[in-house]
């Protein structure tokens, strides 16, 4: 697999996206192939089901994720949820989604 270097990360040639992919009931329904997962809140049950994919194996990928949502105390419950989700202690890349209340988001973040 073919990597590319991005702000001091190895990031491979190919990543995978979770909208609608990942938005299952199952993580039987999902097959990973890559090593950089890029989810939202805004993507159903993605990250829910990342989490369960990759018990485990949490330190073979790298995460992406994004805060989709107004306000401080939103903002602080929603970044926290990747985490126990993922089952992660970091996420590699921590986004605005939309730049919705970015300013609130980026101070938080």
């Amino acid at each position: 697999m073919e990597f590319r270097t991005l702000a001091g990360l190895r990031v491979p040639a190919v990543g995978i996206g979770t909208w609608k992919t990942f938005d299952v009931s199952s993580e039987r329904d999902v097959a990973v192939q890559s090593r950089i997962i890029d989810s939202s809140p805004m993507y159903g049950r993605s990250e829910e089901v990342v989490g369960r994919t990759i018990t485990g194996r949490h330190e073979q990928f790298q995460l992406a994720t994004k805060v989709w949502t107004t306000g401080r105390e939103e903002g602080e419950a929603q970044i926290a949820r990747p985490f126990e989700l993922f089952g992660a202690e970091h996420i590699d890349v921590f986004q605005v989604h939309n730049l919705l209340d970015w300013r609130t988001q980026l101070d938080t973040l």
